[in-house]
């Protein structure tokens, strides 16, 4: 029976260690298979917006290139032109200032976050210092109880040393 009882624990074992492996392994796949597919999400989403940067390339060449040939015939077109070209070139420096708040935005929120993790950090060490204290002060307790123990066994020595010594006289 103790050996059948030993056997079937091993194979407990055996199994449970099989368990908790094939349960890693899983979610080792998970976590590969959500990478790839964030990877791909980001892939596809760079080249969507190459390709309609490149369509817009496209178009403002085609556009550029009817008010070129306006601009030899005609010099209020010039003008417009000129006119167009500024609010292109105010339209980028918006653009710009709309890029740099983002990155702005972006920069304080993972400014944020990093002083979110190391709030977090130091209240998990803040309480495992506490554990510590409170297990050292449990490990002190014990040792007090001990010594006072110890000195108790030390004094019935004694008095049965005195006893004896009294007893001998």
């Amino acid at each position: 029976n103790i050996k059948a009882n030993l056997i079937k624990r091993d194979e407990e074992k055996v199994i449970r260690k099989q368990d908790v492996e094939a349960r890693e392994a899983i979610l080792e796949l998970d976590k590969q298979l959500a990478e790839k597919e964030e990877q791909q999400k980001r892939e596809i989403s760079n080249i969507k917006s190459r390709e309609e940067a490149e369509t817009l390339k496209v178009a403002e060449e085609e556009r550029l290139k009817s008010e070129t040939a306006r601009i030899a015939t005609e010099e209020k077109v010039k003008v417009a032109e000129e006119n167009m070209q500024r609010q292109i070139i105010v339209a980028e420096k918006n653009k710009q200032r709309t890029n740099a708040v983002e990155t702005e935005r972006v920069e304080k929120d993972r400014m944020l976050e990093l002083t979110e993790r190391e709030r977090v950090v130091t209240l998990a060490q803040i309480e495992k210092e506490k554990v510590v204290e409170v297990e050292k002060k449990n490990i002190q307790d014990v040792i007090r109880d001990r010594v006072v123990l110890e000195k108790g066994v030390v004094e019935e020595q004694e008095n049965m040393k005195d006893i004896e010594a009294f007893k001998t006289a």
